[in-house]
């Protein structure tokens, strides 16, 4: 079904009918015109996408705890001065990790240069007692269904699984500069305390 819509132009001053001749736009018409406006908006420059800061340097690097990879940690750079900007990134299999800034929508976009103090994070799966116990072949899924409907567990808290301390933006004992060139390569050697 087609809505149709009559705009006369009869109470616009100076207009007439001789003048101005009858709009009639559809619901299809609205469409169109919703479209294009949109696709204009989202196609003009840097509109749509972060691009990366020409101020942004890349920083990545691997994680390592006492000469170990470190698999699944979260790496957050904190400024110490006010020129900085917060940077978070992810370690994968091999322990690297690339920052993103958080104000960015573009991953390994980096942060700016300066002096950041650094925390590492790698917590724990959070699963209850019972859950664990199936996993660990402790107990059977037939025991499992009985233990979670007769004594359902809470769900345990994660852990950090890394040193005490490195996970802290006030004790953290990394502290790194972010130079201004193009690409740093921060590694960090996390030490058991």
């Amino acid at each position: 079904m087609i809505h149709k819509l009559t705009l006369e132009p009869s109470g616009c001053p100076g207009g007439s009918s001789n003048q101005l001749s009858r709009l009639k736009m559809t619901s299809r018409t609205y469409s169109f015109v919703f479209l294009c406006s949109f696709l204009a908006v989202g196609l003009l420059p840097g509109c749509h996408k972060n691009k990366g800061n020409p101020d942004y340097r890349v920083v990545k690097g691997k994680v390592t705890w006492d000469g170990s990879l470190v698999e699944g940690a979260t790496v957050n750079f904190f400024p110490l001065d006010n020129v900085g900007v917060p940077a978070v990134g992810f370690t994968d299999a091999e322990g690297n990790y690339a920052l993103t800034a958080t104000d960015s929508l573009e991953g390994g976009t980096g942060t700016k240069p300066g002096k950041y103090r650094v925390t590492v994070k790698k917590l724990s799966e959070a699963v209850d007692q019972n859950t664990a116990d199936l996993e660990s072949g402790k107990i059977t899924q037939e025991e499992f269904v009985k233990r979670q409907y007769a004594n359902p567990q809470p769900v345990a808290k994660p852990k950090d699984l890394l040193p005490a301390g490195y996970a802290d933006p006030a004790k953290s004992p990394l502290e790194v500069t972010v130079e201004d060139v193009k690409t740093n390569m921060i590694d960090l050697e996390l030490k058991s305390q």
